[in-house]
């Protein structure tokens, strides 16, 4: 689910703004959507090892963003689909892939099959498959909301599915948008507290987007534990060291990107990750249930 909530002169100009996004976001869902049946990742998939395929400009520079942002820092990688679709069948089995299976697809993740031109990409290696997943939300979000801008609006919040966000300006006498960050044990309590709160705090937030990764928003249980949808790619197994991440960034493209790198790190290495990567601010929730974040995320209690 997609929503904008914005500031507007009167009804008609917020319909027209819902009215581009909607134009945008459906858009950027056949570019993107690797189930889709005329979806260009996945006529791309689908000629994997067969030559070129024509495809958007948006897809092209969405593929070579990710190639530069995952050269500098692993840990989100695009070309882990033939992994990710493993997982998928494991959720619809509720049962964990064979460690074999898993070893035979981490041989064929390399980025460096991933061939683009100005209007074309091509996969070298046939058992390629790519998956921009979290990124091309993220990605779809920067495009909405540089349209909307440009159209004139200059205070808006949108939120693609809670866990991509874009906060544009701030509403009439307030610092800026505030965004509650969910409480993983509300949904699914793995570290046992007692009656969880909804919510782990609020962020008050002006021109900035938020990403957000949890062990709780697609998982299953087999045997008495728990796998989530985030996988690590040095292991082909789900990351296990936080409960969530939660990102705060210029872009909502790079918040989806290092939400996942920093999930699928330890906390020493997510920690100067975090640290070293531009206007980049981050919290972790442990599996214990404790929080720690850097030094300039902001996060108050629910209540105030």
């Amino acid at each position: 689910m997609t929503r904008l909530t914005a500031y507007c002169a009167d009804q008609a100009a917020f319909d027209g703004y819902v009215a581009k996004a909607r134009e945008l976001l459906e858009r950027m869902d056949g570019i993107f959507d690797r189930y889709a049946a005329e979806g260009t990742v996945r006529r791309v998939n689908e000629s994997a090892g067969k030559g070129p395929v024509p495809a958007e400009p948006e897809l092209v520079e969405a593929i070579e963003d990710c190639r530069c942002l995952y050269e500098k820092t692993p840990g989100m990688n695009i070309a882990l689909g033939s992994v990710l679709t493993l997982w998928e069948q494991a959720r619809q089995e509720q049962a964990p892939p064979r460690e074999e299976a898993i070893r035979q697809a981490l041989s064929h993740v390399s980025l460096d099959t991933v061939l683009t031109t100005a209007d074309t990409v091509e996969l070298t290696d046939p058992q390629v498959s790519l998956d921009l997943g979290g990124y091309a939300k993220g990605y779809a979000a920067d495009r909405i909301a540089a349209t909307l801008k440009a159209a004139g609006l200059s205070c808006f919040l949108l939120d693609c599915g809670e866990s991509s966000i874009v906060c544009v300006g701030a509403p009439p006498e307030k610092e800026g948008w505030t965004v509650g960050l969910r409480n993983p044990d509300a949904v699914l309590n793995r570290s046992g507290t007692e009656n969880p709160s909804d919510l782990l705090g609020v962020m008050t937030l002006s021109d900035r987007c938020v990403g957000v990764s949890g062990d709780y928003q697609k998982y299953f249980e087999a045997d008495g534990t728990y796998y989530s949808h985030i996988i690590d790619e040095s292991t082909g197994w789900p990351a296990r060291y936080y409960r969530a991440v939660c990102v705060t960034a210029d872009s909502a493209a790079e918040a989806e990107f290092y939400t996942k790198a920093l999930f699928t790190a330890s906390i020493a290495d997510s920690r100067r990750i975090a640290e070293e990567a531009e206007g980049l601010q981050a919290l972790w929730m442990l599996p214990d249930g404790t929080a720690v974040s850097t030094d300039g995320f902001i996060l108050t209690p629910a209540d105030t």
